[in-house]
């Protein structure tokens, strides 16, 4: 909110799959021009399950401030749709988890059938490892 554009980076090891896992995100912040390193995560999106055939990360957004990051995955042998949100907090100089929703659905009718919002944790984006405790 600064009015410098930051950026938000995804970067992949060469020896990982076809799908969206082992990945490392970095928000890189600019100041009089220059970028560099800011926050990053690698904890997010390490291979839930070996096997687990669902592609990880889909796609982040950012509005005003915030991002928001949807993936896919398994828990507890389901699959599961992730919506975490985050929010610079001046606090922490980092981003905390604002928002985070998990959809567990079919996949052979590909319909949700269960919707949880997790817990507010106080998760900062530099340390969250993809918890989420039930409401």
């Amino acid at each position: 909110m600064d009015g410098d554009s930051d950026v938000i980076s995804v970067a992949k090891p060469k020896e990982q799959d076809d799908r969206n896992f082992d990945l490392e995100i970095s928000v890189y912040r600019t100041v009089n021009g220059k970028s560099h390193l800011w926050q990053q995560n690698t904890l997010m999106f390490k291979d839930p399950i070996n096997g687990c055939m669902m592609d990880g990360l889909e796609d982040i957004s950012t509005s005003s401030g915030k991002f928001t990051i949807e993936y896919m995955s398994c828990y507890d042998n389901k699959y599961g749709k992730r919506f975490v949100s985050f929010s610079y907090d001046i606090q922490s100089d980092d981003f905390k988890v604002i928002k985070n929703i998990i959809s567990f659905f079919n996949s052979e009718s590909n319909e949700m059938n269960q919707t949880f919002n997790c817990k507010d944790n106080g998760y900062l984006f530099s340390s969250y490892n993809d918890d989420c405790e039930w409401l």
